[in-house]
């Protein structure tokens, strides 16, 4: 709890004589950054839950009068969320409140806010940090070489470089390759277009 003998420079005899200014972190920050990588969707359930259908195959072709093949989704996999709740909070006394004369214990509900938005952009960060060990639906981590695919003719395919390395021209060209070779359970060409490049701090060119 804040009291006012928690904070001797503003209160009572220890109050500083000729304080001219209140000295709180305060940056120019940068803009969310999570709302960039994922879709956000509001719940107001305990849980949620994803599945995944596989699509269908390339056409053949039919000869007149002839039999139109069938194809069929395959379920994929499943996944079930449970919500998680964050919270922080402070408190203050009544005389700390009322004899607050230079208006610090209104900065620290700001303060708040900004722990807020630091705990959202690192538990979304997570996703990345932990995208080497974390496993997810399909029982591999998000960075694996083998993602299994589950139609009729199964396989696998990476989600990563087959060697790691930095972020240069001649790895992100690769990179890039990779992407236009992905493909769907059945083994149709995902063709998915680049959107951004995301990087560690360490690594930013």
């Amino acid at each position: 709890m804040v009291i006012r003998q928690s904070i001797p420079d503003l209160y009572l005899q220890s109050m500083l004589p000729a304080l001219d200014e209140i000295i709180q972190d305060r940056y120019k920050r940068w803009p969310p950054q999570f709302p960039n990588f994922f879709r956000m969707r509001s719940t107001n359930r305990g849980i949620e839950q994803t599945t995944e259908m596989t699509g269908f195959g390339q056409m053949a072709v039919v000869p007149e009068a002839g039999a139109v093949p069938y194809s069929q989704p395959y379920p994929a996999f499943r996944q079930t969320f449970l919500t998680a709740q964050y919270g922080l909070g402070f408190k203050v006394s009544r005389l700390a409140r009322d004899d607050d004369r230079h208006g610090v214990v209104n900065k620290f509900a700001s303060e708040l806010g900004e722990s807020a938005l630091e705990t959202r952009e690192v538990v979304a960060a997570s996703v990345f940090n932990n995208g080497f060990g974390d496993t997810g639906p399909d029982g591999v981590s998000l960075f694996a070489t083998n993602h299994p695919l589950v139609g009729p003719s199964g396989g696998t395919q990476t989600n990563r470089a087959a060697v790691a390395a930095s972020p240069d021209m001649t790895s992100i060209g690769l990179a890039l390759t990779d992407m236009r070779q992905t493909v769907d359970h059945t083994g149709k060409k995902k063709r998915i277009p680049p959107k951004q490049l995301i990087v560690p701090s360490a690594l930013e060119l």
